[in-house]
């Protein structure tokens, strides 16, 4: 596809988001691009104590002012058709709105659910019933495609997260950052990361730690963790440099309510950004993407991770050859956006065809 193409995206958009870097991505290619921020409505109501009480009830009232916001964006006029349009997730769509999307544009509809397409709590019942609406759904959740092709999808491409292109540092012997700290994980409070790391630090920790990330919070007022947690997510102007100024950044494999097991979004940031990861093993899902022993290093249990830690913490030439190959292998392999979205504009142009 040699000309340049308008999309629209729809998706909720804060600095170091993932569709931010989708967005920046398809503007280098020469793209247009217009955007409705998703968060400009969600955002305001996640900080609102009534409106996350009202969510635990019920969706309808976000669900309700979303679709009722992209409606009058619609009526507004767009300044140019799309060829195509990219949501993030759709879980807040209603299939009359994406219709009505797809009436007044023109555009095929594409989807990137980046987390599990029939999980409960991530995704909804107004993103199942829109499947067969959508012309092509890529799933992060490779076990989603036979579901979502026994759900009416016309199209379900396997479509992994990628790293920001801005997170990209190479790594060079000769001028390495000095370290700050010695193992960091950066991520969301889930109930298994607590359990595990508390157990990891309970007894026999001589380790200098440090978590960043959201929801720590729940964390109860006598877990030996709270020492360790920094209760904020790291500022995305500064995340590129707290990965390569810690000499091992934790990975830990996502869980959903559905039994099923991903690569996390740090899987691919961490070798961008020229870190040294250290990944949970699970049952070899890192492993698809990168060597274990050559590109990353992987622990199984409390044991093992101990060990690891002790090993690679004084042992900087083995870090640094491996976040070497880890950082080649990003590189070689297209794990960054801007392959992300040559793929999407590479499926635009076969349906086109079709």
């Amino acid at each position: 596809m040699n000309r340049s193409l308008n999309v629209l995206v729809i998706a909720e958009m804060k600095e170091g988001w993932s569709f931010v870097a989708c967005k920046q991505a398809l503007l280098k290619m020469g793209h247009r691009v217009e955007v409705f921020n998703v968060g400009e409505i969600t955002f305001p109501m996640a900080r609102s104590l009534f409106w996350r009480a009202a969510y635990k009830v019920s969706r309808d009232p976000i669900v309700n002012r979303v679709n009722r916001a992209l409606r009058q964006f619609l009526r507004a006029g767009l300044p140019v058709s799309p060829d195509f349009v990219l949501i993030c997730k759709g879980e807040y769509l209603l299939p009359e709105t994406l219709l009505a999307l797809k009436r007044q544009t023109g555009a095929l509809l594409f989807n990137w659910q980046t987390d599990d397409y029939f999980s409960p709590t991530l995704s909804s019942k107004h993103a199942i019933r829109s499947i067969p609406i959508y012309d092509c759904i890529f799933a992060h959740a490779k076990d989603n495609l036979p579901e979502l092709i026994r759900g009416g999808a016309r199209r379900a491409e396997y479509l992994p997260h990628g790293a920001d292109p801005a997170l990209y540092h190479p790594l060079n012997h000769s001028a390495r950052e000095p370290y700050e700290e010695e193992v960091v994980f950066v991520g969301n409070w889930r109930k298994e990361r607590q359990a595990f790391l508390e157990r990891l630090v309970s007894e026999d920790f001589p380790y200098r730690m440090t978590l960043w990330g959201y929801q720590w919070e729940h964390l109860p007022r006598g877990s030996p963790l709270r020492p360790y947690v920094k209760f904020e997510a790291v500022p995305w102007e500064s995340y590129g440099r707290l990965i390569r100024r810690s000499k091992i950044a934790l990975v830990f494999l996502v869980r959903f309510d559905t039994g099923r097991v991903v690569v996390p979004l740090r899987l691919f940031e961490i070798p961008a950004a020229g870190g040294f990861m250290l990944v949970e093993k699970g049952n070899g899902q890192a492993e698809e993407f990168y060597r274990a022993g050559e590109e990353m290093a992987c622990f199984s249990d409390i044991p093992d991770l101990r060990a690891k830690i002790g090993y690679f913490l004084p042992n900087e030439q083995e870090r640094f050859r491996i976040a070497l190959a880890g950082q080649r292998r990003a590189v070689e392999s297209g794990y960054f956006y801007t392959q992300k979205m040559e793929r999407m504009i590479r499926v635009y142009g076969e349906l086109c065809k079709s």
